[in-house]
């Protein structure tokens, strides 16, 4: 009795916390999301997420449904490819197709339950998110963020947004996953990925490179533009994350103090964040985590 208590506890918390958080931080709940899966198993799980979403649906909250539907997607079949062997990369990006392929499936549904206007209602219920953030820059700066122009611009460049809070959902998943981990006792359980490890490959660096031209260029085709600057934004988003394996990488060569790595993450993940964009570019021709290695193997052999 005392054992079903003691998992009966935590499970609750677990579930109003990863509800919680999705309402508040939408993202950020990946990693709770990511640990429900494994503390309930693969049935329960499925049918718990999707009880959830199905309540709040009913209820119309319609956009803590979506948060809870896609990140329940996005961690339960990153599970999935990960239970089959597969490696970070391969089941991330597996994972990151699943989920883009239920949203689009959940978009021609909604568009054909809702009829006309439904994207119009779409549209709004997504600038409706931006409301709080929109009145407190109001507040401070006497003036709307959420303008004409840059509604058109989110509009556009929709696609690369979603893809985006995918791919950081995914990440923060993956890192944060201890925290909550810890909250029901399933440290043993927990698959340790070595994102210091996370490298592109080469058709992502080139079609950066070609996508950067279809964007800042002029062209006489304005689609060709519009699918240019959406893969540009994932591959900087992906460029970024290569930035920060480096940095990871830099810090295990170099043995960084947790308090200097702290900063350092604050100063370009935070306030630079395109400085790191530019190392995971260029680590693909100066290759820095290799010459890392060389300088560890180095200082081992000196000792």
């Amino acid at each position: 009795m005392s054992t079903v208590r003691s998992k009966t506890l935590p499970s609750i918390i677990l579930v109003l916390v990863t509800v919680f958080m999705a309402s508040l931080f939408g993202v950020v709940a990946a990693a709770p999301v990511r640990v429900l899966r494994l503390f309930f198993g693969q049935k329960f799980f499925w049918s718990l997420l999707f009880f959830l979403v199905s309540i709040f649906a009913i209820f119309e909250h319609y956009s803590l449904a979506i948060t809870l539907g896609t990140l329940a997607v996005l961690m339960g079949s990153f599970a999935e490819f990960e239970k089959n062997g597969d490696h970070l990369y391969k089941a991330s990006i597996c994972s990151l197709l699943t989920t883009t392929t239920f949203l689009l499936i959940t978009l021609m549904v909604w568009i054909l339950v809702k009829g006309k206007g439904s994207l119009a209602l779409l549209q709004s219920l997504v600038f409706k998110s931006f409301e709080p953030v929109n009145a407190l820059y109001i507040k401070y700066n006497g003036s709307e963020l959420l303008t004409p122009e840059l509604k058109k611009i989110i509009t556009i460049q929709s696609p690369s947004i979603i893809i985006t809070a995918l791919i950081v959902s995914l990440f923060l998943g993956l890192v944060l996953d201890r925290y909550f981990f810890n909250l029901v006792g399933l440290k043993n359980k927990r698959t340790q990925h070595s994102l210091v490890l996370f490298q592109l490959n080469s058709a992502v660096i080139w079609t950066f490179i070609f996508t950067f031209l279809g964007s800042f260029f002029e062209t006489s085709l304005p689609y060709v533009k519009v699918i240019s600057v959406n893969i540009f934004n994932v591959c900087i988003v992906l460029l970024f994350f290569q930035g920060l394996a480096v940095l990871g990488h830099f810090f295990a060569t170099y043995r960084v103090s947790k308090i200097w790595r702290v900063l350092w993450v604050f100063m370009l993940a935070l306030q630079l964040p395109i400085v790191l964009g530019f190392i995971g570019l260029m680590d693909y021709w100066l290759n820095f985590r290799g010459r890392f290695a060389r300088h560890e193997a180095q200082v081992r052999r000196s000792q």
